[in-house]
């Protein structure tokens, strides 16, 4: 005026203002027009806007670096604004703050961006009418700042908006059943050359209805306990839907040791075939290649070496977690971190073990060795 995943997310709706008429004057006199609205203007905050603070105002005002205390990376960020007050006074740019920074003289201490040039002319007024018709922001959009390298694929994309045939969002439904649930929306774009460009991040992408489901970052999630909606995606003058379903949203369900073990150790690359996965594992410790067996995997992992490997009495000792964490060596290196979602599922899976195990039975050895009931 670098940031990980992601900063927290407030959703603002934001309404144009309006003038009333002067009631001293003559009943006859017509009131003063409305601000006009984005569309009227022919600002899309997408295509027009954010690339500009992208690019231009969030190297200083990311998560990651707060200059002069003001965040720009949501609605709720600008609104707040810094130690010089509100960046943003919706419907009048002559007197939001990022507009008074901008179009200070270029030798000026306080210009913004103080690097890289002040804004193009044309940049300035793409702000003030966007501001002047109401500073329509999508809902859940959280602004990330684009490396030069980004800025230079974004550049592209735009100039290859105009050729843009079609875009869909997959999968094409979506359905979340328990609270745990969740799943990576991606939005695909088809352009006339037949080529196709994942979209997803520069779109405008929103849950029609927030209060059965919402989106955290790229990711839906359920809020509801049932109900319907749409996902919607905007892009360059076209908008597609998908529909979503969800069920059971509030209520948890038993930990799965094929459905949150099993991909945590293909995400930390445990079971390929030059770790565990081998034909004679690594180490003493094999797994069945790409998890091609989860019923084998739970054997192995639960049943041999019992009392390291798995740990009940200290689950966060358990070598299977320190070998993964890289608290203690390993020969594969560290997995993930401590704190990851990885490492958090894990510690889910053993609490669940440790509470749940008889104390006449092995740790975690499911009555039918065939037929685990843990998955």
């Amino acid at each position: 005026m670098k940031s990980p995943l992601r900063a927290s997310l407030f959703t603002l709706a934001i309404t144009s203002l309006g003038f009333a008429a002067d009631p001293a004057a003559p009943a006859t006199a017509p009131a003063v027009a409305a601000a006009p609205t984005a569309a009227a203007t022919g600002i899309d905050f997408v295509r027009d806007v954010q690339p500009i603070l992208e690019t231009k105002c969030l190297e200083c005002h990311n998560p990651n670096k707060i200059k002069g205390k003001l965040l720009m990376d949501s609605a709720a960020a600008l609104l707040k604004g810094g130690s010089d007050g509100p960046a943003l006074v919706v419907g009048k740019p002559d007197d939001s703050e990022m507009i008074k920074r901008v179009i200070l003289p270029k030798d000026h201490d306080d210009i913004m961006p103080p690097k890289g040039g002040p804004l193009a002319a044309k940049e300035i007024d793409v702000l003030k009418r966007w501001i002047a018709a109401g500073a329509q922001w999508p809902q859940n959009l959280t602004l990330q700042y684009k490396t030069p390298e980004q800025r230079q694929a974004l550049a592209e994309l735009q100039k290859k908006l105009p050729t843009l045939k079609n875009i869909q969002i997959l999968p094409d439904k979506y359905s979340l059943e328990t609270k745990r649930d969740f799943h990576r929306v991606v939005v695909l774009a088809t352009f006339q050359d037949a080529t196709t460009k994942d979209v997803t991040n520069v779109c405008d992408l929103r849950v029609a209805d927030s209060k059965v489901a919402a989106l955290d970052g790229l990711t839906l999630k359920p809020v509801a306990d049932a109900g319907s909606t749409e996902i919607i995606a905007t892009l360059g003058g076209q908008t597609v839907k998908a529909a979503v379903e969800v069920k059971n949203g509030t209520k948890d369900r038993a930990i799965s040791f094929r459905l949150d073990c099993m991909p945590v150790f293909m995400r930390g690359g445990c079971n390929q075939g030059g770790c565990h996965g081998a034909a004679r594992g690594k180490d003493g410790f094999r797994t069945s290649l790409f998890g091609m067996d989860p019923a084998g995997d739970y054997i192995r992992i639960t049943r041999e070496m019992p009392g390291r490997r798995i740990n009940l009495a200290i689950p966060e000792e358990s070598s299977l977690i320190e070998k993964a964490v890289g608290a203690v060596p390993h020969s594969g290196n560290q997995c993930f971190e401590p704190d990851s979602v990885y490492n958090k599922k894990s510690s889910r899976a053993r609490s669940s073990w440790k509470a749940k195990t008889p104390r006449s039975r092995s740790p975690c050895v499911p009555p039918t060795p065939t037929a685990p009931t843990a998955m």
